[in-house]
Formats: C-alpha cells, sequence, structure tokens
C-alpha cells in the first residue's frame, strides 16, 4: 500500500501569505519520508481540491484540513469536492484546530508572546479570537474548547469573534488584567488577521508591538498557524487516520508521473540538462538569481517583476532572472511542481455546469451558465494562463492541460 498526505487550506486571490502554512507544512513532512506523496490543495489557489486527487497514485491518500474550526469547508466542500479516482481511498481528519495536539501550538504562541512583551502571567489576560458565524456553531466551538484548556495557566482567558457573540469590539472592556495578549485563532495570515481583528480592536502600527488601548496593554499576535511546529499537528492527525506508519516505497516515483525530461519547455519554463530558468532567459548568465529552496522558489515565483501577487501560477505573468538547479528528471519534475503547482497530465475533464451543480456557495449559479459566457470567459481568462482549456474543447493531449476551470475563471464567471 501506498500513502499520500494531502494539506487542504483555503488559499487567496489577494494575500501570498494565506497559503504560506500549508507549503510549510508540507515541506517539513516530505522532509521525514514517512508519506510516498505529500502536496498542498486549495479552495483559491493550485492545486485545487477537485483536481489535487488526479496527480496522486498511491493507494491511500489522507487529507488534513489545515482550518482552525469545523465549519463549511470542512463540512461541505471538501467531501463534495475530493471525489476519489479509481482505486484510491480518500479520509479526511478533523481540523488541525480541534486536535489535542493544536493546544501546543497556541501555548507556544502565548509563551512567546508573554517573553517579548514582559508580562507576567499573574497579571495577564489571554483572548482566542476567532471567526465565528451563526451559520455554522461548530465554528465557535473549537475556540472555546481551546480556550477551556488555557483557563487556570493565566488569571483571565476569554474569546471574541468577528462575526459572533462576543464580538472583538467589545473585548479589551471585558478585561480586568493589566495587561492583554490577543492571538487570532486562525492558521495564516489575510484580511481577517491584518485589517479586521486589528480595526475592532483599535490597533496601530506596528501591530506586533506592544500598544495601550484603554489602559490595558495589549499584545497582539500573529496567526497561531504561522508556529514553526504546526506540521507536527498535521503529522499527529494524518496518522492518526492512516492504516499505516510505515516508510515510503521508494518505487514511487516521478516516473509514475507524466514527467518532463522529454520536454524542451514547460509553459514559460525552460528545461535544461541541469536547471530550469524563464524560457526568455539565458540558464548561463551570470546574474540570475540562484533559487535553491522551495521557500526561495515561491518566495521568487508568487510574485510577478512588478511585485504583485500571482494568485494562479500558470498565468503568463511568471517572474524573470532566476534559475532552479535541478539535474536528473525527479528534480526537474519537483522543481516544475513548485512552479506550477497542479499541473499533471488530463485524463478528464469536468465543464462548467458540472462544476457548479457541486457548489453549495457563491459559485452554485455556474451550473446554469452559458455557452455564450463560457466562450467569452475562455477568452479573456484561459487565453493568459499557460494551461490548455481541455475542458472546453476536450483536446486532452495539450501540454499543459487543464481539467476543470479553476477558482479564478470561476470569480469572473459570477460577476454580473
Amino acid at each position: 500500500m501506498t500513502r499520500a498526505l494531502v494539506v487542504a487550506a483555503h488559499g487567496s486571490h489577494y494575500n501570498p501569505g494565506t497559503a504560506l502554512p500549508a507549503w510549510r507544512c508540507v515541506d517539513h513532512i516530505r522532509q521525514t519520508g514517512l508519506f510516498d506523496e505529500v502536496t498542498a490543495a486549495f479552495w483559491k489557489e493550485q492545486p485545487s481540491f477537485s483536481t489535487v486527487l488526479d496527480g496522486l497514485r498511491s493507494n491511500q491518500v489522507i487529507v488534513v484540513p489545515l482550518f482552525s474550526s469545523e465549519g463549511y469547508f470542512s463540512q461541505s466542500v471538501l467531501p463534495a469536492e475530493l471525489q476519489p479516482r479509481v482505486g484510491q481511498a480518500i479520509r479526511i481528519t478533523s481540523v488541525v484546530g480541534s486536535s489535542a495536539f493544536f493546544t501546543a501550538v497556541v501555548a507556544d504562541r502565548i509563551q512567546k508572546a508573554l517573553v517579548k512583551a514582559n508580562f507576567p502571567p499573574a497579571e495577564t489576560a489571554v483572548a482566542l479570537v476567532g471567526h465565528g458565524t451563526v451559520r455554522h456553531l461548530d465554528s465557535r466551538q473549537t475556540t472555546e474548547s481551546q480556550a477551556g484548556l488555557l483557563r487556570g495557566k493565566f488569571a483571565e482567558v476569554h474569546t471574541a469573534y468577528l462575526d459572533d457573540e462576543p464580538y472583538v469590539a467589545d473585548l479589551v472592556r471585558t478585561v480586568t488584567c493589566p495587561n492583554l495578549v490577543v492571538v487570532p485563532f486562525f492558521v495564516a495570515e489575510g484580511l481577517h488577521t491584518q485589517d479586521d481583528i486589528p480595526d475592532a480592536l483599535g490597533l496601530s502600527d506596528p501591530l506586533y508591538e506592544s500598544q495601550v488601548i484603554q489602559n490595558h496593554r495589549v499584545l497582539y499576535t500573529p496567526p497561531v498557524g504561522l508556529e514553526d511546529n504546526l506540521y507536527t499537528v498535521v503529522l499527529a492527525l494524518a496518522n492518526e487516520y492512516s492504516d499505516s506508519e510505515a516508510a515510503a516505497d521508494p518505487g514511487l516515483s516521478s516516473e509514475l508521473y507524466w514527467t518532463s525530461h522529454q520536454l524542451a519547455q514547460f509553459g514559460q519554463v525552460s528545461l535544461h540538462a541541469d536547471a530550469l530558468c524563464h524560457v526568455d532567459d539565458d540558464v548561463n548568465a551570470p546574474d540570475l538569481e540562484i533559487l535553491d529552496t522551495p521557500e526561495a522558489i515561491r518566495a521568487k515565483l508568487r510574485f510577478t517583476d512588478s511585485g504583485e501577487f500571482r494568485p494562479l501560477p500558470t498565468r503568463r505573468d511568471l517572474p524573470h532572472g532566476w534559475k532552479i538547479p535541478a539535474p536528473g528528471d525527479v528534480s526537474r519534475w519537483a522543481a516544475l511542481q513548485m512552479i506550477y503547482p497542479g499541473v499533471w497530465k488530463v485524463e478528464r475533464t469536468c465543464s462548467p455546469h458540472e462544476v457548479g451543480a457541486r457548489q453549495q456557495g457563491k459559485y452554485r449559479p455556474v451550473r446554469d451558465i452559458s455557452r455564450k459566457k463560457v466562450d467569452s470567459l475562455v477568452q479573456s481568462v484561459c487565453l493568459h494562463c499557460v494551461r490548455h482549456p481541455s475542458w472546453h474543447d476536450q483536446n486532452l493531449e495539450s501540454v499543459p492541460g487543464c481539467i476543470e476551470p479553476c477558482s479564478v475563471w470561476l470569480e469572473e464567471a459570477i460577476k454580473p
């Protein structure tokens, strides 16, 4: 039996930091060698929840939702999007935020804050801030459970929410201690952690420095998901839901995939014997920036030449001026998957109407999209992507192809 691990996260069309915790977990867990295949999947980025399984060859796929709370995505979206392929068994674990192992991650975040601000625990209140929503009561349950585990360790422990009571804006006035540590119970940076919560609290820049609000010394921390040991929670959940903890099968390699060793160019990437670079660059140019780690590759290639975030990695705006050392077919495949995550051989297609039919949220109207609008969006969106829209013309031989409309396409499709 071979095993794959998928770290499922939200991703973003606007914030480059939202996907980073998932990829960091992937990088750490790949190094352990405990799984034959390890990758991430996203709702708003690539690879998507619905297509990630097409690139996996393992018999058993463990999916760990990198969400702080149970709710719409863990209970509705993931089961609908993750339909097993022939020969695959899929297991979706509980969300990381509900795991007992996550308590240590939260505690680490708080302890670092106490040391940084020099707050005595006996004179310090702690507040976990979650999203919350009246539409899913489970959304707040995880935050409340984690807060309960902290009570008794600090003078006060509070919870507050963006979309539920008690609200973040009312938090500070309920605290009696002179010091307050506010911890966003989120797994990644984003609009909520960088704008919504700070605005509700009345924080000023720099956000992560101690400041006085309503006669309290308040320290706001980065989200709990940015802790370095988050991957240990993912790994613990994956092993809990897996049939085996055996080491990876060395026979499962890139040879099972649609590999790139027969190609000289893949999208906007030029493939050489021992390196990859932009097709417009000279691979032997001495001034190319060497990208030799996953972190360096993502830090460089997730942005355009002008510094704009690239939420769709296959868009035809790959930056110039870099070189990735990649001797051998396996290294080339691994590097390509970092540049173009989720791009694999197209063996099936899914129409916009089929994609819309499985939706329960805002993309549901796509099931009734007209042929005229589909054709128009193929011209306005797909022509700017290195992928060929195989789902549109059923051409499965184009390199690289696209199985179904991506989230960027869907966003355009629901616009009036």
